[in-house]
């Protein structure tokens, strides 16, 4: 059965593959991206190469609450139902930057992007169950310093990516059991290290190293093979609250998950976005 599934930042890296190989298997494709023009040659490219017309774009900057909503009702306007939701836009800041709400850019658009996302289009996943999110983590993941999460003592742009992704297995795993009895799977999972356009913002020293050290990254085509089956398998239908390293149930890295912690990321990002979620 052919299923109607959004994919955020994807016009590139994992997020671009999954849109294709999602296409050639005759899937309706939404891409939720920033640039317009990026976006229109990624939705053209991909209905010339597989023959399918079911793909679209809409516009959408996560680092933008607005924005996010607009893009939301755009989608609720056009389709009735949504099987899959994955949440993979991703950024990297290499200097500290707000976004206009005042929250530092990398949580506003790794974390709070998803969990604002998924709150706007949580009735028409609900109405469309059993459906799926899936959350694109990383084993980069750290302990979150709430002290520090808005860049109050210092930015160290690797930390605030840390702290991002292991906002996306808190979220992942609260989501799960809140969403339990709706018959919405709930699950994350590290890529692999990829070859892809999230390392362009990495300037000096870390940025050589991480140019170095590519050739021994991933293709974006291969972390999408890694996680094509969470999206579409039956093997995985029923599977929910677990965080996938290769397709491999993995534990959070040790000393990084606090249950408690869990809890108050969810009301923090409730209060930051003036939602009930």
């Amino acid at each position: 059965m052919k299923k109607t599934v959004i994919i955020t930042g994807g016009t590139s890296g994992v997020g671009k593959s999954l849109a294709y190989k999602l296409a050639e298997s005759g899937n309706k494709v939404i891409i939720f991206a920033r640039n317009e023009v990026k976006a229109n040659n990624t939705v053209n490219e991909i209905k010339n190469r597989t023959g399918n017309e079911e793909v679209r774009y809409i516009q959408c900057d996560f680092s933008d609450r607005n924005s996010i909503q607009n893009a939301s009702e755009a989608f609720k306007r056009t389709y009735s139902g949504l099987d899959v939701l994955v949440n993979n836009a991703g950024t990297t800041v290499p200097e500290l930057e707000f976004t206009p709400d005042g929250i530092e850019k990398t949580f506003a658009v790794n974390h709070l992007g998803y969990f604002y996302l998924t709150y706007l289009l949580k009735d028409v996943l609900i109405n469309s169950a059993p459906s799926r999110i899936i959350n694109v983590a990383s084993q980069a993941h750290f302990k979150i310093d709430f002290d520090n999460l808005n860049g109050e003592k210092s930015y160290n742009y690797y930390k605030a990516y840390g702290y991002s992704k292991m906002a996306n297995i808190y979220f992942t795993f609260e989501l799960a059991w809140r969403f339990e009895s709706k018959k919405i799977t709930v699950n994350c999972v590290h890529p692999g290290i990829v070859d892809s356009a999230i390392y362009d913002n990495v300037k000096g020293t870390a940025g050589i190293l991480i140019r170095l050290m590519s050739i021994f990254f991933i293709s974006p085509d291969k972390s999408a093979e890694r996680i094509m089956p969470l999206i579409l398998s039956e093997k995985y239908g029923n599977i929910t609250g677990r965080y996938f390293i290769n397709l491999e149930e993995k534990q959070p890295k040790k000393g990084t998950y606090d249950n408690n912690e869990s809890i108050r990321l969810w009301e923090l990002s409730n209060k930051l976005l003036k939602i009930n979620f």
